[in-house]
């Protein structure tokens, strides 16, 4: 019995190498010549392809930081998280250099910002006194959007900028406006105070 499991595991042995295998003729590998295609110029590239058309009012996320300020202080009930995005000397002396000319910053913080300031702060107080005529809980409300609304005016004309704030079954749209200087984002003013919490 030894004898034959031996005789057994010896040409088991000898069947997995190259003595024992059929010796086959080696034929060429099929092949294919493939015939060049031509595509056409005007091929959409990838980024063509996923290039989006250029809305009217273009959606910028990028004033998330004013929209979020702007709830923060709705729900503090004061501006003062707006603070940062208030206009200041520089924006006066930016945006009215004749007027500003040979003003000292105190003149044009009491002439001309103390109004502006003043004026925002009373729009911002009439929201405050709306949502609580209608009974809207400011505290869940989350930002939702920012939509920034361009315009062919030159760069020193504020823009429009709504700012829309709710929760998943109610949506309000504040309008705001806003300039761009020196890469920083600067609010003005609150457009419209009636009917937002309605």
């Amino acid at each position: 019995m030894k004898t034959l499991s031996l005789l057994f595991l010896i040409i088991l042995s000898l069947s997995s190498c190259a003595l024992f295998k059929s010796k086959k003729t080696k034929t060429a590998s099929p092949t294919a010549e493939a015939t060049p295609v031509k595509l056409p110029k005007d091929l959409p590239t990838l980024d063509t392809v996923f290039e989006a058309e250029p809305a009217e009012d273009v959606i910028v996320m990028a004033y998330s930081e004013v929209g979020n300020a702007f709830l923060s202080s709705l729900k503090n009930g004061n501006t003062n998280s707006l603070k940062p995005f208030m206009a200041d000397v520089s924006v006066a002396k930016t945006l009215s250099p004749k007027e500003t000319k040979g003003m000292t910053d105190k003149e044009i913080e009491n002439k001309m910002l103390t109004s502006l300031h003043a004026r925002f702060d009373d729009n911002f107080n009439k929201l405050i006194a709306a949502a609580k005529e209608n009974k809207v809980d400011l505290a869940p409300l989350r930002l939702l959007n920012c939509i920034y609304h361009e315009t062919t005016d030159p760069q020193t004309v504020p823009r429009a900028l709504t700012i829309e704030i709710g929760t998943s079954t109610a949506k309000y749209s504040i309008p705001v406006t806003v300039i761009n200087l020196a890469n920083k984002t600067y609010i003005f003013e609150i457009l419209k105070t009636t009917g937002v919490f309605n």
